[in-house]
């Protein structure tokens, strides 16, 4: 198990800061929302405070070559008749993902990579760590989490100081466990109880899942002693599986072909597509998860928390809200 530090230097009380989990697109599979997937690109690349971390299954790695789940109809248009299904697939994601390269901060092995290490011989998660890893001039260990890790996200004020130099001041510390993803059931219930597990097994203010394909929050309070013989603190937790890219249903490529994909075929049912945004306020000790939706909110719901006083122990507050028009 492994983690990584990433240091944001700050100059202003105010900014706000604005993390992105991004799994579970299966690229190269034809109910890949590309369209969604370009908008959160496009949202991320526009923000100069966004930062993202990958959570897997960027690709959907499913070949020819004695894979059950393939069929050529449910494969992307794009793919149909290329000799090398994985590579063009890796291309096409490397190419969509550049205008954000540079702000990735960790990748997360899903199971299609692992898949494709075990079946077909091909450390395609190796490729697409290289790939964002070059686009930053980095070691790909720097960006390499494997199936699990911690992202500790250190936000440091500066200052300008007389003849030129520059100081620091206080680091405000937000410590994320990501995972692909686990767990079993698929009722709401089932996600919550995984979440809820995460959140007591591991020492983190974010636990950050995909893999389930589910969009959901958990919040979870743990009381703490306070410093200098005061009162206990409140520390505050949000578990969080963070959606998906893939459509339950694809159109037919002709009005006579029927196309059932792999969805189907274990009775996965429609859910939302997106990521949630986890949106950092470094100096306000506070943190706001904010769930894109697509009917029945109409006004953000806010849900406030109080405030503490312990630097290791961000606050939040749930907001309901839609993120692509």
């Amino acid at each position: 198990m492994k983690t990584l530090h990433h240091t944001v230097y700050t100059e202003s009380r105010s900014e706000t800061y604005r993390l992105y989990y991004l799994t579970d697109m299966h690229v190269g599979a034809r109910a890949c929302d590309e369209a969604l997937l370009q908008a959160y690109i496009q949202r991320i690349a526009a923000d100069e405070h966004a930062l993202w971390i990958g959570g897997g299954d960027y690709l959907d790695a499913i070949t020819r070559r004695g894979d059950k789940r393939y069929v050529e109809d449910v494969l992307a248009p794009w793919l149909w008749g290329r000799p090398d299904v994985m590579g063009a697939q890796r291309d096409y994601w490397i190419e969509m993902i550049r205008p954000i390269a540079g702000k990735c901060i960790g990748l997360v092995r899903g199971n299609h990579e692992r898949a494709a290490e075990r079946y077909y011989d091909r450390d395609i998660y190796g490729e697409l760590v290289a790939a964002i890893a070059g686009a930053q001039d980095r070691d790909p260990h720097d960006l390499a989490l494997g199936v699990q890790g911690f992202v500790v996200l250190k936000f440091r004020r500066t200052y300008g100081k007389a003849g030129g130099k520059t100081g620091y001041g206080g680091t405000r510390q937000v410590v994320a466990y990501c995972h692909h993803g686990y767990g079993g059931g698929r009722l709401p219930g089932g996600h919550a109880l995984t979440l809820g597990r995460a959140l007591g097994d591991y020492e983190c203010d974010l636990a950050l899942m995909g893999h389930r394909h589910q969009m959901q929050a958990v919040n979870k309070q743990i009381a703490a002693p306070g410093r200098h013989g005061g009162g206990a603190v409140v520390c505050n937790r949000w578990g969080l599986f963070c959606g998906h890219f893939l459509n339950a249903y694809v159109t037919p490529s002709t009005e006579t072909t029927l196309v059932d994909t792999y969805a189907e075929e274990i009775g996965l049912p429609p859910a939302q597509l997106g990521t949630p945004v986890i949106e950092i306020k470094p100096d306000e000790k506070l943190i706001q998860i904010m769930l894109p939706m697509t009917l029945g909110v109409l006004e953000p719901y806010t849900m406030p928390l109080p405030k503490v006083r312990r630097r290791p122990a961000p606050l939040g507050a749930l907001v309901e809200q839609p993120l692509v028009a």
